[in-house]
C-alpha cells in the first residue's frame, strides 16, 4: 500500500425525522465514527491485500428513542446513507449490539444490514428506549480502491407504527 491512505468517516449527524401521525416522538443520537486505513491493514503484510472488512466497536454510536405515548406506542428505525464522496465498491453495514435500556420493548436489528441510498429497515420496538448501542461495519476494503477520503452521513428515522 503507498504512503496514501484511505480514510472513511461515517459522519452520524441525526436527522430524527418521524413518519405518521404529527407526534413529540423522538430519536437522538450520539457519537460517530472515523477509521484511517494503512498499512496495518493489510491481511497478510507486504504484498497482500486489505483484509475484507473492519469494525466500530460496539458502542460508537448510541440512540435513544423518547417521547413515546408508552409501552404500546411502536416504532421502526429505518437508516439510510446519505454520500458525500463514496467509492461504489465500499459498503457500509449497521447492527444493533444490544438492546440498551428503558421500559418499551426492542426486537430485530442484531445482523447485519447493509445500508444503501434510500431508507432500509433497522429494528423496531416500543416506549422510550435509552442507550441502543449500534456497530458499524465497512466492506469492499481492496487496494483497487483509491486511496481518498471517503465521507457518508446517516440518516436514522422513527416511523410510527399502528
Amino acid at each position: 500500500m503507498s504512503a496514501a491512505a484511505l480514510r472513511v468517516t461515517v459522519a452520524l449527524a441525526l436527522a430524527g425525522l418521524v413518519c405518521g401521525p404529527a407526534r413529540a416522538m423522538d430519536i437522538a443520537l450520539t457519537g460517530g465514527w472515523s477509521v484511517a486505513i494503512g498499512p496495518a491493514d493489510l491481511a497478510s503484510g507486504a504484498g497482500s491485500d486489505l483484509r475484507g472488512h473492519v469494525d466500530s466497536t460496539a458502542t460508537e454510536v448510541l440512540l435513544d428513542i423518547s417521547l413515546t405515548t408508552g409501552n404500546a406506542d411502536a416504532w421502526r428505525v429505518d437508516v439510510r446513507r446519505i454520500d458525500s464522496l463514496w467509492d461504489a465498491g465500499l459498503h457500509l453495514w449497521v447492527r444493533r449490539a444490544g438492546e440498551g435500556s428503558g421500559t418499551g420493548t426492542i426486537l430485530d436489528g442484531l445482523g447485519w444490514v447493509e445500508i444503501g441510498v434510500t431508507n432500509t429497515p433497522f429494528f423496531e420496538g416500543s416506549g422510550d428506549r435509552d442507550d441502543v448501542p449500534v456497530q458499524l461495519r465497512l466492506t469492499g476494503l481492496a487496494l483497487g480502491v483509491s486511496p481518498e477520503a471517503y465521507l457518508a452521513s446517516l440518516q436514522y428515522t422513527i416511523v410510527d407504527s399502528p
